[in-house]
């Protein structure tokens, strides 16, 4: 007898709205991670978040089938006798041979192969919520559906029935009694479970379940231990139903089922719709703030939940549905790039918190035991929505707004204590003088007022100020930041704020903080002791040269620990972080240093444009120029740019940093800023990562020394540039992240090195593929956000940028023949474009939202002879043409307003 098994159970397709909590439908047809009840990972209160409610044997899926006698009942799922099933007592119940899952987010698709059963029909299930990018309302519903395709492979007809059953929840957190009811709405049958005992305190309290079913019946009692259950099934095998029981309370663990007969004639098919809702309010987070739901909004119950669903079932699966055929119906590219790509929704509906009151979070990793991560709350992260935020910007431009106004409330000022005080007094020069001051007094010390009112004296002199700070994180719900110990996030967020002026036309946010960003230029001015206008890196710049300290003192009493950051002084100053906080870098790095760059380019185009002073812009330009030339003097070696060095100690690092070109990454294929670092060095730098950093059979290396020894191959070692700190296996530096790999892979796309990407998302797809998390990707903790960046290969391959400021549309893809998922903002729908030698012709049909458009930039070959431009199959007036540098564009005489389609034909 032979068996062949593959593990890939480690992850599936979420279920769930955004911001409801979720569940998880996987390859074994089984729901796993019942994070629903504002618990697990998905809370951030330390004891919901070890709350189990369900698991993957709580819920279940049965069908049987009758034809010409013959009677089949089988679990759909691939797993192991359970639920009263047994080959001795009940050899007739048993799971399916198995299960064909493909896992496509938003829809998970999963097709039940059985010996017998197939002989009679076959089976298909489609489980998905609804996720509509565009139309947020109907994205946030807190509901799984489960669509059940049943085909009649016989030439008689075939008796169906469906089961599907659920343990009520609420017998399983204590002696509370547990409510199981009843009810019919329109044409939904279905029981509703909830407990009227358990505590205010408890998550689940005023909280509801519902398991409904189209056109069938329900009943409130199925069983509550082997011996009920298997009675059960022998009523349901005899004649497709189960005891009907109105209702049913108890504080003993018992199922609950809806089910539904009926006959399938020759040939024929026919669906079944089963819905899991769910509606429990009571999200409280740490601070013992009651949270609550956005569907709280609009719903009042599992009731209201269902009513709507089948009041607008064809929209929403309709939607849903025509999403996924366009993302997923791609060609001119290989399937499996568009797979890595979709597999990131499950981030959006797994880590997202959307409060009652429009509070909108991204949990920055899902804790795990193995993978780690995060404690307690870590929401937003500035450093890694960067890359993240890209995937909210073309879905649900209203939470992009939500995330960038929420973040720039938090730009560090007097008002945001104790903050500001202690910032301040991380900066080597405030902590001098505020040394020098307590040595004169020191009752200074016996208050913070005293301390704060010194540390503003010590700012007006020094000139050193803090403000102009962002923060790194919220720590507690989306409410209060973490810290503000990062040099790139504020950086990262001047970048942000222009990517959301032009894609979204978010000119009110910037002109509101225009203040903070001028004071964020000068801050970090500020904090350069070289003159030489670049980000520097007070040593340490990463966690690991604190805890190397800390481990050669490990068995001192504990406050030899809490004595080290004073003994330690500037050495251990928090303020010169980055994303990569596990990896020390001094003096001027590479990574910041591009970054800053960047966010001149981007502020002094704001001065420029939108707030209209110039003279603040040829400041910046001035700045830019000289730091840009300096940069490269510094770090540039002729085949890619150094780590870091430090002009101060002359020390450096040559290690190739994967990331080093995150900053004119953002500048070529989310904004029009164009180059920082002239074209042929971007080639040139691309050109080495892929060849020292791209390890077969790993992936894409964060850091790699050419020609030099690495941890993973020789166990720990000490950093080959001037820092001689620990070289660790599996550090940061010697690992792949997936976030920086898809964003390196957009990038060469953009560069048309296409080749070259492919290889590093091919090692992306083995290594997830392997491991069974494909949709569940890790870096601190599970459902990372940073490879949310994935859909930055869109716009890549498509070369599709939007300006929401000037209407203009460029598409120069870098396939000569695309078909594809067209997305700005908000609006979606199919893209075609089409290339020889004679003609170019561009489609889009827009399937949900629209477009203004008053500049159209196209890729032409060859000067054309003739157009033919029609929007919504109407012609335009063309105000003028222009052909330069391959690229057509197009001029309108006024703004055009695309609601269903676009054609271009270009004659050459």
């Amino acid at each position: 007898m032979q068996y062949e098994y593959n593990y890939s159970l480690a992850s599936g397709v979420v279920l769930g709205g955004i911001g409801t909590g979720s569940i998880e439908i996987r390859a074994d047809g089984c729901l796993h991670e019942w994070h629903i009840f504002n618990n697990g990972p998905w809370s951030s209160r330390s004891d919901c978040r070890k709350l189990k409610v369900l698991d993957r044997e709580d819920f279940f899926f049965a069908i049987r089938v009758g034809s010409g006698g013959r009677i089949l009942v089988r679990l759909l799922r691939a797993d192991k006798y359970t639920l009263g099933a047994c080959p001795y007592r009940m050899p007739w119940l048993k799971p399916v041979d198995k299960i064909i899952f493909k896992g496509e987010p938003p829809i998970a698709i999963l097709e039940y192969f059985d010996e017998d059963l197939n002989k009679l029909v076959s089976i298909k299930l489609e489980a998905f919520t609804p996720l509509i990018p565009g139309d947020l309302e109907n994205s946030i519903i807190p509901v799984a559906i489960f669509k059940f395709n049943i085909r009649n492979l016989c030439e008689s007809n075939v008796d169906v029935s469906i089961l599907a059953g659920i343990r009520n929840p609420f017998t399983k957190i204590g002696k509370y009694i547990a409510l199981s009811t009843c009810h019919t709405v329109k044409g939904i049958s279905y029981v509703k479970m909830h407990s009227s005992d358990i505590p205010e305190t408890h998550p689940m309290y005023g909280g509801e379940l519902a398991l409904a079913i189209v056109n069938g019946k329900a009943s409130a009692y199925m069983g509550d231990d082997i011996n009920s259950l298997r009675r059960a099934w022998a009523r349901f095998r005899g004649s497709g139903e189960i005891d009907i029981v109105e209702k049913y309370a108890s504080s003993k663990p018992y199922y609950t089922a809806v089910f539904r007969s009926i006959k399938v004639s020759p040939n024929s098919s026919t669906e079944i719709l089963i819905l899991l809702a769910w509606f429990f309010p009571n999200h409280i987070d740490e601070d013992n703030v009651k949270l609550g739901h956005y569907y709280e909004n609009r719903f009042s119950g599992v009731k209201d939940i269902l009513e709507y669903i089948y009041s607008k079932i064809n929209y929403l699966y309709n939607k849903t549905r025509g999403f996924h055929d366009i993302l997923y119906g791609v060609e001119g590219l290989e399937r499996w790039i568009v797979d890595l790509i979709g597999a990131q929704i499950s981030v959006v509906q797994k880590s997202t918190w959307l409060t009652k009151n429009g509070r909108f979070g991204i949990w920055e990793g899902y804790y795990d035991p193995y993978y780690r991560g995060p404690m307690k709350a870590a929401f937003n992260t500035t450093d890694v929505m960067f890359y993240g935020s890209n995937m909210i910007l073309l879905l649900y431009p209203t939470l992009e707004r939500k995330f960038i106004r929420q973040q720039v409330e938090w730009f560090l000022d007097e008002t945001k204590e104790p903050y500001y005080t202690l910032y301040a007094l991380t900066i080597p020069e405030n902590l001098a003088e505020f040394k020098k001051a307590v040595t004169k007094d020191p009752t200074i010390l016996t208050s913070f007022n005293n301390i704060r009112k010194v540390v503003r004296e010590i700012i007006r002199k020094t000139g050193k100020d803090p403000k102009g700070r962002i923060m790194h994180a919220f720590c507690h719900s989306i409410a209060k930041p973490d810290s503000y110990h990062m040099l790139d996030t504020i950086l990262k967020i001047i970048l942000l704020l222009y990517r959301d002026l032009i894609w979204l036309g978010e000119v009110e946010t910037v002109k509101k903080t225009w203040g903070n960003i001028k004071q964020a230029i000068k801050h970090v001015l500020s904090l350069d002791p070289t003159g030489l206008k670049l980000p520097y890196h007070y040593m340490p710049a990463g966690f690991e040269h604190v805890r190397k300290i800390m481990s050669e003192i490990e068995y001192y009493e504990p406050i030899a620990h809490e004595m080290l950051h004073s003994i330690l002084g500037q050495a251990i100053t928090p303020i010169g972080y980055q994303t990569f906080d596990d990896w020390s870098m001094i003096g001027v790095a590479a990574y910041t240093s591009i970054l800053w760059l960047a966010a001149i380019l981007a502020t002094s185009k704001i001065s420029e444009s939108i707030v209209k002073d110039l003279e603040y812009s040829r400041h910046l330009n001035e700045i830019y120029e000289n730091a840009r030339r300096r940069m490269i003097k510094l770090l540039w070696n002729g085949e890619y740019f150094n780590l870091w060095f430090d002009p101060i100690s002359k020390k450096k690092d040559s290690c190739c940093m994967a990331a080093q070109l995150a900053g004119q990454w953002f500048l070529t294929v989310l904004t029009d800023l164009g180059y920082i670092i002239e074209r042929d060095k971007v080639i040139k730098t691309l050109t080495s990562i892929v060849k020292y950093n791209l390890q077969e059979d790993e992936g894409l290396i964060n850091g790699v020394y050419p020609n030099k020894s690495r941890p993973a191959f020789k166990g720990d070692l000490e950093y080959h540039g001037d820092l001689k700190l620990p070289y660790l296996v599996s550090s940061q530096t010697d690992t792949p992240w997936s976030g920086i790999e898809f964003m390196v892979a957009s990038h060469l796309i953009y560069e048309g090195m296409l080749k070259e990407a492919k290889k590093i998302l091919k090692e992306v797809y083995k290594r997830y593929r392997k491991a069974g998390h494909f949709w569940n990707h890790i870096e601190w903790g599970m459902y990372y956000m940073r490879p949310m960046v994935a859909w930055t290969i869109i716009l890549a391959v498509e070369g599709l940028k939007y300006n929401a400021l000037k209407q203009t549309l460029e598409l120069k893809p870098k396939l000569n023949r695309l078909k594809w998922i067209f997305i700005i903002p908000g609006t979606w729908g199919k893209l075609e474009y089409e290339i020889d030698n004679k003609i170019v012709r561009l489609k889009i049909e827009v399937k949900h939202g629209s477009f203004t458009i008053k500049e159209l930039k196209v890729k032409c070959p060859k000067k054309p002879t003739k157009l033919d431009l029609y929007i919504d199959d109407a012609k335009p007036e063309i105000k003028s043409l222009q052909f330069k540098d391959n690229t057509l564009t197009i001029t309108l005489r006024k703004i055009s307003n695309v609601n269903r389609n676009l054609t271009l034909e270009i004659s050459l």
